[in-house]
């Protein structure tokens, strides 16, 4: 019963994150701030990403990307900050799955949080760091202030447009998960400043590359080497006419294999996170 309660709350959580707010909420608005930072080529850096005015209802889902020169800072991770860590991880715990995740590409880091959850206990209320972000300064980067950018995450709006969203969002679903509210947003950004540049340049020789080429990896729809909630909600945005898939996310899509992606396929692919089925799903 307490799985089923899972994967309803996972299906909940994902299908909410396709859709743009349902409900605004002009009146609250949500201070985002990422740190500026000072470091020598070939040193490591760490930038906190601050929350402030957090309104009285909490934050239960967040979604957002960070973009950086990708030239500048190497090895960039992003973990939950000391906001983030609400406890509701142990509250409902998933095998593979944690409510604040993050998927790398080059030179922008997408942040996702979400709960389905709906006891404010485990919702973020308060200020303070909500993500951290820790990289590396190139060997040989020029001395230079370099942005780190807090952005919407790049995706098509309704009906097919070609515009993309222009929202760092932050906000949370009401008691029954069938409405949201997105707050307004304040960014500041950041930045990165190289204050010893012209040092050696490290070597690439013998890096691997570890791309998937032309292999079907059942689940990934956004191709990014993992399987993960994202991809869930990527599927789901796509069902609903919101995002179109590459011709090789729409194939590692088709879990079970019936030529048709559709609604069974983002279900397959939601009960694998939490190993009831095995993907690709025979029958």
């Amino acid at each position: 019963m307490k799985v089923r309660k899972i994967v309803a709350g996972l299906a909940a959580v994902s299908m909410l994150a396709a859709f743009s707010a349902q409900v605004v909420a002009a009146a609250d608005t949500v201070t985002v701030t990422a740190s500026k930072v000072e470091a020598k080529a070939g040193e490591e850096v760490t930038l906190n990403i601050d929350l402030a005015d957090v309104p009285a209802a909490g934050i239960s889902v967040a979604e957002f990307a960070i973009k950086y020169d990708s030239s500048v800072l190497t090895d960039v991770t992003v973990e939950a900050g000391a906001i983030a860590n609400t406890g509701v991880d142990s509250a409902e715990p998933i095998e593979g799955l944690t409510a604040f995740y993050t998927t790398v590409s080059d030179g922008v880091v997408y942040v996702n949080y979400s709960t389905g959850l709906t006891d404010s206990r485990y919702y973020i209320t308060q200020g303070g760091t909500f993500a951290v972000v820790k990289a590396k300064v190139a060997a040989g980067a020029k001395a230079d202030t370099y942005p780190v950018e807090i952005v919407a995450i790049d995706r098509a709006d309704y009906q097919g447009a070609t515009a993309s969203t222009n929202t760092v969002k932050f906000g949370v679903f009401n008691a029954d998960m069938t409405e949201s509210t997105i707050y307004e947003t304040k960014v500041t950004n950041g930045s990165v400043t190289v204050i010893d540049g012209d040092t050696p340049t490290e070597s690439t020789e013998g890096s691997t590359d570890n791309t998937q080429g032309g292999d079907v990896v059942y689940g990934d729809v956004d191709c990014n080497g993992k399987v993960e909630l994202l991809d869930v909600i990527l599927l789901n945005k796509n069902l609903l006419g919101m995002e179109k898939l590459s011709d090789k996310g729409s194939k590692n899509a088709n879990v079970n294999n019936d030529n048709a992606v559709d609604g069974t396929d983002s279900l397959f692919i939601l009960k694998s996170l939490v190993s009831l089925v095995t993907l690709p799903v025979q029958g």
